[in-house]
């Protein structure tokens, strides 16, 4: 009778360690989901602040050219183009800034994934420790 009871417990038991595994297998399929979106969000984030100083630096250099030049470019033409760049270096600016709050809104979608990812791995070494 003894060893009827002993070998439910053992089944049981089996069971419950199987069930952890398999539990363990998901959560880790999950992690492997979080840490690809990390790499790629990183890797966005990379691309969007080269592209963001790119832009400062190009902005930069244009920024510094006269359009005006006396005796060479002068008149109502050069106050016309002078007016355009103007606003064509605005709207760089407009869209530089807004690719630098793009850079930080990655930044903190990053330690989103992050926290997400220490989630998992901790609920992964808790169920470890169970069995």
């Amino acid at each position: 009778m003894g060893s009827l009871s002993d070998d439910r417990k053992k089944r049981d038991e089996e069971r419950r360690i199987a069930g952890l595994k398999k539990e363990i297998q998901d959560l880790e399929v999950e992690l492997k989901e979080y840490e690809a979106a990390k790499e790629k969000v990183q890797n966005a984030k990379a691309n969007c602040n080269t592209e963001v100083t790119s832009w400062q630096e190009t902005v930069g250099k244009f920024a510094q050219k006269e359009i005006k030049q006396p005796d060479v470019f002068e008149g109502e033409m050069a106050n016309k183009l002078e007016t355009y760049i103007d606003d064509a270096k605005e709207e760089n600016d407009k869209g530089i800034e807004k690719a630098a709050e793009l850079v930080t809104e990655l930044g903190t979608q990053i330690d989103k994934i992050n926290e997400k990812i220490s989630f998992l791995n901790n609920s992964i070494d808790y169920k470890r420790s169970l069995i």
